[in-house]
């Protein structure tokens, strides 16, 4: 009997044994569809392949082999669906999209029988302490001070740990930066917002102005004391029930409201006693929502910060207005409910200065009289807002609209 029980004993943990080493077996032949490496073929059924990622300067290279059309990144690992916004062209093999530090991303490519990959992995983290690059702007004497820069999405109060190595701190947004978090930081330090200026969006820009914008989003604390007041008061009017179209709307009504818009070259004498330097920060970034005054880069440059706070997403776009004689112009597009839609404020701006207080670049343009220089992917799916609809939201927010 005892015989018969160690038999049995030995079989059970034998059988055991050969299951367990089974399942590694299997588990290690098994392909693994999400890979850092950067030289796979990522689905066996595709008719392409990712043959490289690289990240230079603020940018993600994809490089592919096969008939590999479009590709998709995010920061989540959800799988897109083929009509998913996040789709772009593939061009000889090639593209690129700029991208954030301190984030993950997953890659996605599409071939032409709209074969779906598997999802690839780039990790962009990097330590907290970078050099900054002078590569690939124009920076003037002023910038060489800034000998050690402290990157990050939003603004962590980390920094205040080793704030005193720091001479500039970078972020992505005003997330975060509050009064309170400002009144902990040294008198002398300079924050640079960068907002939607992208290598992409810079790189679409011809003008003198538009080399340096990097050069013009650093701010003072003492700015950035006035910028967020003027913020804080915005939001002030922002209900918590409020809809993303009600909150991207009644931010609209303030800017155009409240803001002068002027092209640069109309600038001179406005502005008593501000130097020329400030004078074009003012037009070009978040300085606007403090002189009050501003071009089409900086309501543009505004709008998307003011609603990237929201949660909402906004586009800053540079291009042209082709009713205007083709000039060198600045908007945005914003997308809300998967629906993408053109927004540009200056318009009523200019209207509501001369006492006509309009709400009609509010999704409501005619996409043919725009040219897109950046995220040209945007531009096959945009949609005009109903008039109906959008007059619901006026009503909804109690504005005295005359059109």
């Amino acid at each position: 009997m005892k015989n018969n029980k160690l038999t049995s004993f030995i079989l059970i943990g034998g059988l055991v044994i050969v299951i367990v080493f089974t399942i590694v077996i299997t588990i290690n032949l098994m392909p693994n569809y999400e890979s850092n490496s950067y030289y796979v073929k990522v689905n066996d059924k595709m008719d392409a392949k990712v043959e490289g990622l690289e990240i230079v300067n603020g940018k993600l290279f994809i490089e592919t082999s096969g008939e590999a059309v479009e590709y998709c990144v995010k920061t989540t690992r959800t799988k897109p669906n083929e009509t998913a916004l996040c789709w772009n062209k593939i061009i000889n093999n090639k593209a690129s999209i700029p991208i954030y530090e301190h984030k993950k991303y997953y890659v996605w490519i599409k071939d032409k029988n709209k074969e779906i990959s598997s999802p690839l992995s780039i990790n962009t983290k990097k330590n907290n302490m970078i050099s900054l690059d002078k590569g690939n702007f124009n920076y003037d004497e002023t910038n060489a001070n800034y000998k050690k820069v402290c990157k990050m999405p939003s603004f962590d109060s980390k920094i205040l740990e080793y704030i005193s190595d720091v001479d500039l701190i970078e972020l992505e947004n005003t997330n975060n930066l509050t009064l309170d978090n400002l009144a902990l930081l040294p008198d002398n330090i300079r924050v640079r917002i960068t907002g939607g200026f992208t290598f992409e969006y810079m790189s679409g820009l011809k003008n003198p102005n538009g080399t340096k914008l990097y050069e013009k989003c650093i701010y003072t604390k003492e700015e950035l004391i006035q910028i967020i007041s003027v913020i804080n008061e915005i939001e002030s009017n922002l209900n918590v029930g409020d809809s993303q179209y009600q909150i991207a709307l009644k931010i609209y009504d303030y800017l155009k409201k409240n803001i002068l818009y002027r092209v640069p070259k109309e600038y001179e004498g406005i502005i008593n006693g501000v130097g020329m330097k400030n004078r074009d920060r003012c037009f070009d970034t978040l300085i606007g929502l403090i002189k009050k005054v501003s071009t089409c880069n900086g309501f543009a440059f505004i709008y998307q910060e003011l609603l990237n706070r929201q949660g909402i997403k906004a586009y800053l776009i540079g291009g042209k207005y082709l009713l205007n004689g083709e000039e060198q112009h600045a908007f945005n597009v914003v997308e809300i409910d998967n629906n993408l839609f053109l927004v540009d404020i200056i318009w009523d701006a200019i209207n509501y200065e001369n006492g006509i207080d309009t709400i009609n670049g509010f999704g409501l343009l005619n996409k043919e009289n725009y040219v897109f220089k950046n995220d040209t992917w945007i531009y096959d799916k945009l949609i005009n807002l109903n008039n109906d609809f959008v007059a619901k939201l006026i009503f909804e927010n109690n504005f005295n609209i005359t059109k």
